[in-house]
Order: C-alpha cells, then sequence, then structure tokens
C-alpha cells in the first residue's frame, strides 16, 4: 500500500478502521486504550519467554504453535506511535510461529489461558501442518 510507505517513511501518526460499524464506533472505540496498552505489554512480555501455544478443545482441536525466539512480537494496542502504522479498534500482541501442527475443529472464539512457557488456548475438523522456515 502505498501510503503505509509514507506513513513509515515519514513516521506519521496514522491509524484506520476498516470495515467501521456504528456498533464498532459505539463499543470498540470507547475502550480505555492505555489499559490495553498495559494488558498489552504484559501478553507480550510473557509470550517473549514462550516456546509454544497449544489450542485444544472439546470439539477435537488440537494445535501447537512453537515459536523462534529471534522473531518479535508485535502489540497494537491502540495508542498510535511513529513506528507502527495500526488498526482501529486495536488490542493485538501477535507473531508469526516457527512451525504450527494439529488438527482444527470451527469452533466459538477461543479462550486464553498459560503456564509458564507453554499457553494455552480454549474456542469441523480440517488436519494441516505449517512450517514457517522453507521446511
Amino acid at each position: 500500500m502505498a501510503i503505509v510507505k509514507v506513513v513509515e517513511r515519514r513516521q506519521i501518526r496514522y491509524a484506520h478502521m476498516v470495515g467501521v460499524t456504528p456498533q464498532i464506533m459505539q463499543q470498540g472505540m470507547r475502550a480505555d486504550y492505555k489499559l490495553v496498552d498495559r494488558l498489552s505489554d504484559s501478553l507480550r512480555e510473557r509470550m517473549l519467554r514462550a516456546e509454544t501455544l497449544t489450542v485444544k478443545t472439546e470439539a477435537g482441536t488440537k494445535i501447537a504453535a512453537h515459536f523462534d525466539r529471534g522473531l518479535d512480537w508485535v502489540k497494537t494496542s491502540g495508542l498510535i506511535s511513529p513506528r507502527y502504522w495500526s488498526n482501529l479498534p486495536a488490542g493485538e500482541v501477535f507473531t508469526t510461529p516457527a512451525t504450527v501442527d494439529g488438527t482444527s475443529s470451527a469452533t466459538p472464539p477461543p479462550a486464553i489461558t498459560s503456564t509458564e512457557n507453554t499457553a494455552t488456548c480454549s474456542p469441523r475438523r480440517s488436519r494441516w501442518r505449517s512450517r514457517a522456515h522453507g521446511s
């Protein structure tokens, strides 16, 4: 996107809203983004130490994403900085896993729980395997 290149080159604070609706404006944009930022920082710090994220559901999903510590975790908390542009409403922490293995079943969105170096998500079935580094 040409606008993103201009924003990044000039270090402009920029955000956009894709598919904005009245509900998004009334609910999502009323979030306390300073609180979202603090929670996002806490989650990002925890995930920097994580080796694996496992998703399991009663419907049969069991997926394990394994992380490469050389790949950074990015947060989009709604506080826009010159380093990143962002979508609004915001509130994500994400990375690219090194590998993902498992079986997925379509169910409602997951709820995340975690342990020390392993995080677990609780959310019809397909089998897949992925490697991010050319394997």
